[in-house]
């Protein structure tokens, strides 16, 4: 195995190894399973030449970026090519883009808080106490988070929230009105609805074996406390949450692996118990837009219309094992809930990694890697209202990593 798939086999890794094995004692079997769950290039991607990679990046960047980044179009264009999919839903122009944003940036003893105008650092929020870490992140109207941790010998997750100021500081962490839920949090998998009386969350619980655990989605009122629960696979790859602001429509993505096809679905929030395939509507399969496409990750917006979602090719349908065929990217869709019917929102060169939507619905936080090894990140911030897209500084987050926020 050469180092470029190793490189491979360890993307996503970052964001996972919050919540370490020692963190949850004798069950460290199943804390090194939730650990790689998000590894899942590495089920389904072939080595990449590392000479042709580089070069189809660097014609990627020459001929398609400038074509196809929403940040390269005039606003002119884009309101043209809305008008030419009519049929599609339009995201919410309404919002203001919140200034800050909060990140698990690998450092599981700290979230950092930063500028959204610039990615730069403004401060860190600490760990309550020693011996915990956080491992998931979310946020109702982008001021007040709420933060889930991990403590040892533990298989649940505490909640904390706090708030930012004007200027970006944190108060103090204080328990969450729900201050644990059931099971271990994949890193990118809580939601909190406008109101704040509504969380989503995907979770694993923990039964003392190894193997696949009882994995389900979930949504807790808070003033009531009471939850309601859907099951999935414990070897199927849920990477994100998402919840309509006011609560009643959760979207989730699952990820290409040896056993499960990928797919985009929503799940009314009010479905009776059950399966989460059975209760949910599916939004896009990643097979309708090419052999061994993934669905890495979606987000839904405010109003509840629809769903943003990522497509990228994988294993040898990139075309860069053998050098020949289209190089590597990624597209970004818009999939209208009432038409059913999607549409390219535009083309990105590397590797999706996280898709992130401000509480309006108007602005999305896009983080991607380049590269031969994906090795360099990228931290985009687009308006879906004008088109425009501004870079925001990336290198914090790292290669072959994923940076997990919520704004």
């Amino acid at each position: 195995m050469n180092t470029l798939e190793d490189r491979l086999r360890d993307a996503y890794r970052g964001a996972a190894e919050t919540v370490r094995p020692e963190a949850i004692g004798n069950l460290g079997d199943q804390a090194r399973a939730l650990q790689h769950k998000t590894a899942w290039r590495a089920r389904v991607m072939v080595p990449l030449a590392a000479a042709a990679a580089v070069s189809v990046i660097a014609v990627l960047a020459a001929v398609v970026v400038p074509h196809a980044l929403p940040g390269h179009r005039r606003a002119g264009q884009a309101a043209s090519q809305n008008r030419r999919h009519s049929t599609s839903a339009a995201p919410a122009t309404a919002g203001t883009q919140p200034a800050f944003f909060v990140a698990l940036d690998g450092n599981g003893g700290s979230l950092s808080v930063r500028s959204a105008t610039t990615g730069a650092l403004v401060t860190r929020v600490r760990a309550p106490r020693h011996g915990v870490d956080f491992g998931a992140v979310g946020t109702a109207d982008g001021r007040t988070f709420i933060a889930g941790v991990v403590r040892s010998g533990h298989c649940r997750t505490g909640l904390y929230q706090f708030r930012l100021s004007g200027t970006g500081r944190p108060s103090s962490l204080t328990p969450f009105a729900v201050p644990e839920l059931n099971g271990l949090l994949p890193s990118q998998t809580i939601a909190v609805s406008a109101d704040g009386q509504t969380i989503a969350y995907s979770a694993q619980t923990c039964t003392g074996r190894t193997g696949p655990v009882p994995s389900f989605l979930a949504v807790t009122n808070v003033a009531t406390r009471h939850t309601r629960q859907w099951a999935y696979p414990g070897q199927a790859d849920v990477m994100s949450v998402s919840l309509s602001a006011d609560g009643h429509l959760l979207a989730y993505n699952i990820a290409v692996t040896k056993l499960f096809a990928s797919v985009a679905r929503v799940l009314p929030t009010d479905a009776a118990p059950g399966t989460a395939a059975r209760r949910s509507r599916t939004v896009a399969q990643a097979a309708q837009f090419g052999p061994q496409t993934d669905i890495i990750t979606d987000a839904i917006t405010a109003d509840g219309s629809a769903v943003y979602f990522t497509t990228n090719p994988t294993g040898t349908a990139t075309g860069t094992a053998t050098g020949k065929g289209k190089p590597p990217a990624w597209q970004l869709h818009l999939a209208d809930l009432t038409t059913g019917r999607s549409r390219v929102v535009a083309t990105y060169a590397g590797w999706p990694f996280d898709l992130a939507a401000d509480p309006s619905g108007r602005f999305l936080l896009i983080q991607s890697q380049l590269g031969s090894a994906i090795s360099t990140p990228q931290l985009a911030r687009l308006d879906t209202a004008t088109g425009k897209v501004t870079y925001l500084q990336a290198a914090w987050i790292g290669g072959d990593r994923v940076a997990p926020m919520a704004w």
